[in-house]
């Protein structure tokens, strides 16, 4: 009995030590934007980025650690990869440089030309989040980790690139409401739960990755110093009318029913 139990702690060890890799990684990557930083931008820029950007790399760090006995397959709850496994790790890369992003939120913004860092963080990340769907479907490695992970950085993604757009006067401030609509709807979700009232599941619908991409793009070209404001303004409010759209219809359907 005792080995049993010694063999089913080995993944999660295993894991574990897979972690530590991961916060050396994003103590690396943080100390060498640090320097970025340094050398490219005022001195009294540093710090505030830095710490912005480490608050987020240890968020990620202890989101993971929690989540780490969910690194299995998502037909067998009970069993645990002794790995990440590459698609995991591109969303991880993903998350980090996010972190990195988030940072410019506590910069003044840019002078138009003049900041490409945000926007090629993002236009990264959105490339990465293509990346890790493949991985995981060419290793046939899809996981209940990878699930949560994908979800979560998704809505921080879309949350710090449409405040910084508004915070850079690039989209109306209404376009706020793109980076915070997964919140709201995941908090209107578990209120209702809370009253009582039936919760029904929420069926597949490509619709929204489609849209979720269209955004995403988007939002990777209107954070380069490419496009004039008045061009990404108008271009924001077509994009984000659809997207508030679905999500608006998927809380009817939970609320109501798929028939709504």
């Amino acid at each position: 009995m005792q080995g049993t139990e010694r063999t089913a702690l080995l993944p999660l060890d295993a894991l574990r030590r897979e972690w530590a890799l991961v916060a050396a990684a994003d103590a690396g990557l943080l100390a060498a934007g640090a320097v970025w930083m340094g050398a490219f931008h005022p001195p009294g820029r540093v710090l505030p980025w830095t710490l912005a950007a480490g608050s987020v790399l240890v968020h990620q760090l202890l989101h993971l650690w929690r989540n780490l006995d969910t690194n299995g397959p998502t037909d067998r709850p009970a069993d645990v990869f002794p790995s990440l496994g590459a698609a995991n790790w591109l969303t991880l890369i993903r998350a980090s440089l996010l972190a990195l992003l988030a940072g410019f939120l506590f910069l003044p913004a840019p002078v138009f030309r003049s900041g490409w860092e945000p926007g090629l963080l993002y236009l990264s990340a959105f490339v990465m989040d293509a990346l890790d769907g493949f991985a995981a479907r060419l290793t046939e490695r899809s996981s209940r980790l990878g699930r949560i992970l994908d979800m979560h950085w998704d809505a921080f993604g879309m949350l710090a690139a449409a405040a910084l757009l508004v915070k850079y006067g690039r989209t109306p401030f209404i376009f706020i409401l793109v980076g915070t609509a997964r919140y709201i709807f995941v908090a209107a979700v578990n209120f209702r739960e809370k009253r009582g009232p039936a919760v029904y599941p929420l069926r597949h619908d490509p619709i929204r990755r489609v849209l979720a991409g269209v955004l995403m793009g988007f939002m990777s070209a209107a954070l380069l110093p490419v496009l004039p404001s008045s061009v990404t303004r108008s271009v924001s409010v077509i994009v984000m009318i659809p997207f508030l759209f679905v999500f608006g219809r998927d809380f009817l359907r939970v609320s109501r029913g798929p028939a709504s």
